[in-house]
């Protein structure tokens, strides 16, 4: 038994050396890679930094753009059994005569096949343009339904 542990005794020392190369060796690998991958992405650091730029101007023009955009806005009334009531339109012009804004109000109610087709008329809207922005409590129960779009 004191044999072993003496030849246990003896060769421990190599194998710990033999243990910290190994892992020194692995860390000094994993710094390198770590190192490696840092340059590339360094440079890929200045081409993120352009697309960002890019966007944000994107971003400022779209913003800019909007500021200018008129609105139109619709308004779907539908009453508590799910009939449609009304459907209008309103946006604002500049009466050439009095240099005052003007309210036009129109209506959409030959839009749809009969008066409870609400998803129709929905839909019929969404694919002309028109987003919903709010749905609100409107008379008798019912509801408003209220869309915009830029005006055309």
């Amino acid at each position: 038994m004191q044999e072993i542990n003496l030849f246990i005794m003896s060769w421990l020392p190599l194998i710990l050396v033999a243990a910290l190369v190994i892992i020194l060796g692995t860390l000094f690998s994993i710094a390198s890679r770590m190192t490696e991958v840092r340059e590339k992405t360094g440079g890929l650091s200045h081409y993120i930094y352009e697309i960002q730029k890019v966007l944000e101007a994107q971003h400022e023009a779209q913003q800019k753009a909007q500021q200018n955009v008129k609105w139109e806005y619709c308004v779907i009334t539908v009453l508590s059994d799910g009939r449609i009531r009304d459907c209008k339109f309103y946006y604002l012009i500049l009466d050439t005569d009095t240099s005052k804004e003007k309210l036009v109000e129109g209506s959409l109610m030959g839009q749809f096949e009969n008066e409870h087709d609400v998803e129709r008329l929905i839909a019929r809207l969404g694919y002309k343009g028109w987003e919903m922005v709010v749905a609100g409590n409107g008379p008798e129960n019912g509801h408003c339904l209220y869309f915009k779009r830029p005006r055309r």
